[in-house]
């Protein structure tokens, strides 16, 4: 139909959305997980500048474009702290802060994620 070669050509001349779906297609790691983009680590050498949060059933990705970074799981995050421009995650080894507009969003959805995880161990023993 004309819309969706209207919306195909829309999605091979829009950069951030072909950007998005390369990253989706290339990383089958992030199934299911709900990504949060243009995340800055800060203090963290190794990643890269700006990378995505993947926050999914068993804990927090860190994303680029290539592959899966860190993972966060569930078990081993100890505590999150958020504020209007950050997001920090602590584990036992140490804290991780991402500079991000996104920090509340991200801190709530790894809080419901567990809450869904813990609900589901709780239902099936």
């Amino acid at each position: 139909t004309q819309s969706t070669g209207h919306a195909h050509r829309m999605l091979r001349t829009s950069s951030p959305r072909k950007d998005y779906l390369q990253l989706v297609r290339t990383q089958a790691v992030h199934y299911g997980a709900q990504l949060f983009s243009k995340c800055e680590p800060v203090g963290v050498k190794e990643f890269a500048p700006l990378v995505s949060l993947g926050v999914r059933y068993d804990g927090v990705l860190v994303l680029d474009a290539q592959m899966a970074l860190q993972a966060f799981f569930e078990a081993s995050i100890i505590e999150t702290k958020s504020t209007p421009k950050a997001i920090t995650i602590i584990t036992p080894a140490r804290e991780w802060r991402f500079k991000t507009r996104q920090g509340f969003a991200i801190e709530h959805s790894i809080k419901a994620h567990a809450a869904l995880s813990k609900e589901s161990a709780s239902t099936t023993t």
